[in-house]
């Protein structure tokens, strides 16, 4: 009896040093687990701190190969009300938003070259700079093509590339400009298309001569 209680005593002891062995081994694990991950965060971080660099730089780079009339272009997507039913414009909308700024910008905040040149179409003032344009910030990723059921055209809409482009480009601009263009891209998307059809025939009435929105439509 003696025999078996100290034996029983002993097995108890060696099972005692294993599970404090094995806790011993677990609680190191979970300690090199995570000095690991501290280890990783710590690589990491300046890594995405980099590539946000990067990215400027980039946008940078990018904004220094345009021409002055594709920065405008640009900084007009890029002054749209995001929470207007119109945030994603058509090619019409912006047509005639860069129409209007071209033609009555004051001379002193932007020049000739910057202005785009409009000739009569079907629907009033038209540039296929524009649309060349759109192409080119459509390929270096600032603009996206955006396809709405039943429409047989595309509207377009700044890419978050572009967004931070515009936002450069607009800094660079005459606060009187940027204000303008404010009011214009307003203009643009508060007016019903024939309305802003009219009021633009009204005012330049040469760029309604070939229109097929005739004054009978606009009635």
């Amino acid at each position: 009896m003696i025999r078996e209680k100290y034996s029983f005593v002993a097995d108890q002891r060696i099972s005692l040093r294993k599970s404090s062995k094995r806790g011993v081994s677990c609680y190191r694990y979970i300690c090199d687990e995570w000095h690991r991950f501290l280890q990783l965060f710590v690589r990491t971080k300046p890594t995405v701190i980099m590539a946000k660099k990067t990215n400027s730089v980039e946008i940078n780079e990018l904004l220094n190969t345009l021409t002055g009339k594709q920065k405008l272009l640009l900084a007009f997507l890029g002054s749209i009300d995001p929470y207007n039913a119109n945030s994603i414009l058509d090619p019409i909308r912006i047509m005639k938003g860069i129409f209007v700024i071209s033609k009555k910008a004051a001379s002193d905040v932007l020049t000739k070259i910057d202005r785009y040149e409009f000739v009569p179409y079907m629907y009033g003032p038209f540039s296929q700079e524009i649309y060349d344009n759109l192409g080119v910030l459509t390929n270096v990723g600032m603009v996206a093509p955006v396809t709405k059921l039943w429409q047989s055209w595309q509207y377009y809409e700044l890419t978050p590339k572009g967004k931070e482009a515009a936002k450069l480009v607009l800094n660079e601009y005459d606060s009187g400009l940027r204000k303008f263009i404010g009011e214009v891209c307003a203009f643009v998307q508060n007016n019903t298309f024939a309305t802003l059809l009219s009021k633009i025939y009204e005012e330049f009435p040469k760029y309604a001569v070939k229109s097929v929105f005739n004054k009978k439509n606009r009635q």
